[in-house]
């Protein structure tokens, strides 16, 4: 709706006049044969009303302050109309009546994004995981604590959100919160998929990210060698708990499932193939398939597990992902392994230990890390010193 094709006209109702004999002055809005009236809450004699000029023909400061009103009023139509065309393609006469009426749905953008994260709850499961609704409430928290501390508000217009203010809000993220860049930047995804949403819902004209890019530092994806992987698996550990944390570890080592994967592991995920045993599952994250042979580590330790869930569907009974990685913990020192473990390391140790360093194909391996592409399993393809002397034998020998 251009602004240009809208029309304001006065009139006067004398069919609802008062008993002093003014009429009410009623509004109508216009366009392109479409019209709705409402009233205007002023009122004249129909004998002073000018209906060419549509105004009143002034003959005391009351009539003067009546054609003030609508003069105002006039104006006032004019900014809502420009402010609906700026967050909206398309608009209606219903929703200019709405807002001059106070009824104006709200832009702030705290609030959009609380309804987008509430969709994408109820969305779990169905294309969307639980770990990115998290993500998106982290991001939320974040952008709350940025608007409060730089403008002392509690919510923003989304009107006013501009490359300027993605940027300020990235340095916000890793100066005050002391985000590392890779961190800041998985906030600043959610914050462009629910910029991206509110524009394809015609409530911003322009997603600032645009114009901005998200640039990411190079990281090294931790994983155990060969020999840490065995100093792991034959630890004695006499603490239960621990123990069976360390045997879930080993056992994402050796299929390659994440964390929310294996907690969610059912016996409905084992099928046979060929004689052999395999798991097949959806990945949590991502709903990809992964396809994975259970390697005979992995089977022993599932064998292990199985009678104490004998009653349940869920395969093994893990606790949470912090206690997790405070237990490996314990593991790495117990094991002496000198590294930060964690149980996704456990993902990175399979894709580069247990695989590809064993001459895996890359194919392979994306395959059964439940991979979209093989770009994705690359990151992992990490190149170890054994794997180089391996490869460089036959030349070694030549030269």
């Amino acid at each position: 709706m251009l602004e240009s094709d809208f029309q304001v006209v006065f009139y006067l109702r004398k069919s609802k006049s008062t008993k002093s004999g003014e009429a009410p002055i009623y509004m109508r809005l216009v366009h392109f044969g479409v019209q709705k009236d409402m009233a205007t809450k002023l009122k004249c004699n129909p004998d002073r009303w000018n209906s060419q000029l549509k105004m009143v023909n002034a003959a005391d400061k009351a009539d003067l302050a009546t054609n003030n009103g609508l003069m105002d009023l006039r104006i006032k139509v004019g900014e809502v109309v420009s402010q609906l065309s700026s967050v909206k393609s398309n608009f209606t006469l219903v929703d200019v009546k709405d807002a001059l009426n106070g009824k104006m749905a709200s832009d702030g953008f705290l609030e959009f994004f609380q309804v987008r994260i509430d969709e994408l709850e109820s969305l779990v499961g169905k294309g969307y995981s639980k770990s990115t609704v998290t993500n998106y409430k982290s991001a939320k928290k974040h952008l709350e604590k940025f608007i409060n501390e730089k403008s002392r508000m509690s919510e923003v217009s989304m009107r006013g959100l501009d490359y300027h203010f993605v940027d300020r809000f990235l340095s916000f993220l890793r100066i005050v919160q002391g985000c590392q860049t890779n961190t800041a930047n998985k906030y600043l995804r959610a914050l462009r998929a629910v910029l991206y949403e509110a524009k394809k819902r015609s409530l911003i004209v322009k997603n600032p990210f645009e114009n901005f890019s998200i640039k990411y530092d190079r990281t090294s994806r931790g994983y155990l060698s060969q020999l840490e992987l065995e100093a792991v698996m034959t630890k004695e550990i006499g603490v239960e708990r621990v123990r069976f944390v360390r045997d879930m570890f080993v056992f994402a080592c050796f299929t390659g499932l994440a964390y929310a994967d294996i907690k969610e592991l059912k016996n409905k995920h084992f099928v046979i193939r060929n004689g052999k045993k395999w798991i097949v599952k959806p990945r949590t994250k991502s709903n990809v398939e992964a396809v994975i042979p259970l390697l005979k580590g992995a089977e022993r330790i599932m064998n292990k597990y199985q009678s104490e869930n004998a009653q349940n569907d869920i395969v093994f009974n893990i606790p949470s992902n912090q206690k997790v990685n405070a237990y490996l913990k314990e593991v790495a020192d117990l094991s002496e392994v000198d590294k930060n473990l964690t149980f996704h390391m456990a993902r990175h140790t399979f894709a580069t230990t247990v695989t590809l360093t064993n001459n895996v194909p890359i194919e392979s391996v994306s395959k059964m890390l439940g991979h979209s592409s093989i770009k994705a399993t690359q990151i992992y393809a990490k190149v170890v010193e054994s794997k180089l002397e391996k490869d460089m034998e036959l030349v070694m020998d030549m030269y």
